[in-house]
């Protein structure tokens, strides 16, 4: 005879799935059904690889199978600690670890996300594994609120950006040499990193012989249309219209080591490397410099220099005024005048 679906659901409540063939499998199976909601903004995708990658960390960790019905109370203790703690030495992982609270609230919500999806659209028995999930959460608040680190929020002063500008080329790298055109780029266009590296000839328009980038964002799916100045455009056209010089990753690591050749770039800044009150060492500018510093700055300097927050918008293809506000990096000062953005 067939089995009963009560009869099925017990046996896979019984079954100690394997992190192999049972969690990561369905997590795979959960990812592809994702795509079909991240089609056209696949870079959301990442939070999702990057909660598979620590589970399939923590079953290395703990050096046994894990279940899809094992996540109880105390594990999921275990599996926080492990999100907060730093990888030990000795074992090969595919995390760092040492997350702050923000980022292992993205994970414990892909988590989540996972349950919900294995009992609403595979019918699994995971009630019980969800309401662990609430319990555990709810407990958790202030936990993560205290472990959050503050954003390093940087804007670069136009003396900073000429700075760049006027580096002399003969003493860079030909990796530094591709990291400053792309920074550069950033800083006058204010596009993101997976913009940039999605740029081609066709997204260049030409109105009045005036340049402009025009396309979407890979993030947000949302028009944006920024003008090219002199120097964006001669970066982009010394590169074929092909600006996927490295990965953001790398990109950023080769950022750091430009930055710190120049002067301006040794100065401390108002953040702090430990909340040990004894040990209160600050960042150096150019250890906290990133390729969204330079999406900052753009957008402060162009507030700063009196456009207003829909002329902002439309080229940073932001929809809302109290998100475009998280990236202002307010110096001190006003400027009024529109002929350009750092001079």
């Amino acid at each position: 005879r067939k089995p009963t679906i009560d009869e099925f659901k017990s046996l896979i409540k019984e079954k100690d799935f394997e992190i192999e063939e049972g969690f990561i499998v369905l997590f795979e199976e959960f990812i592809e059904f994702k795509k079909i909601d991240f089609k056209k903004s696949p870079s959301s995708l990442k939070d999702y690889i990057s909660f598979k990658n620590s589970i399939l960390d923590f079953s290395k960790f703990k050096d046994k199978k894990l279940s899809i019905f094992s996540f109880d109370l105390q594990q999921l203790r275990e599996y926080f600690l492990f999100l907060q703690d730093k990888r030990p030495i000795g074992k090969s992982f595919l995390t760092i670890g040492g997350l702050d609270g923000k980022t292992i609230k993205k994970r414990l919500d892909a988590l989540r996300i996972f349950l919900c999806w294995l009992r609403d659209f595979k019918k699994y028995p995971v009630q019980s594994e969800i309401e662990n999930y609430q319990n555990f959460r709810a407990g958790l608040k202030l936990k993560l609120d205290k472990i959050t680190k503050d954003p390093k929020k940087i804007s670069l002063t136009a003396t900073q950006v000429q700075s760049i500008i006027n580096y002399p080329l003969e003493k860079l790298t030909s990796p530094e040499k591709k990291v400053r055109d792309m920074f550069l780029f950033i800083l006058f266009t204010g596009i993101r990193i997976s913009d940039l590296l999605k740029i081609n000839e066709d997204k260049i328009k030409d109105y009045n012989g005036i340049k402009y980038l025009s396309g979407k964002s890979v993030k947000t799916n949302k028009p944006f249309e920024v003008e090219l100045s002199d120097i964006a455009y001669e970066i982009i056209e010394r590169n074929n219209f092909n600006m996927n010089l490295m990965t953001a990753q790398k990109g950023n690591e080769y950022l750091k080591k430009f930055l710190s050749k120049i002067d301006l770039f040794q100065i401390e800044t108002n953040y702090y490397k430990s909340s040990d009150v004894d040990n209160q060492v600050r960042y150096k500018l150019y250890e906290i410099m990133t390729f969204h510093q330079g999406r900052r700055t753009f957008i402060t300097n162009m507030l700063d220099k009196g456009y207003s927050a829909v002329e902002v918008m439309r080229r940073t293809d932001h929809t809302k005024i109290s998100t475009l506000e998280k990236y202002v990096s307010p110096k001190g000062y006003s400027q009024k005048n529109k002929l350009n953005l750092y001079e």
